[in-house]
């Protein structure tokens, strides 16, 4: 697994405090923090770790981002604004 640098606390804090599930990543898809309903809604029900993984991997299982696999993307939405 590639190296993800540590998320700033205070980002962390704030994914803390947002509803649903939410997550920071890189432009390569990697996350680099979730808050803790993102790490428990992809466990089923269990926290897991979530941190250096790929979201679409996480999220839904995928071997490639979402948007290459014919779904939406918020990433690549984010890089289309």
């Amino acid at each position: 697994m590639n190296q993800t640098a540590p998320a700033p606390v205070q980002l962390v804090a704030l994914l803390e405090q947002l509803p649903g599930c939410r997550i920071l990543m890189d432009p390569d898809y990697r996350i680099v923090a979730a808050n803790r309903t993102y790490r428990t809604h992809c466990g089923r029900g269990v926290e897991i770790d979530v941190v250096g993984r790929h979201c679409y991997e996480v999220s839904h299982g995928y071997d490639q981002p979402c948007d290459q696999a014919g779904e939406s993307c918020p990433l690549a939405r984010a890089r289309a604004s």
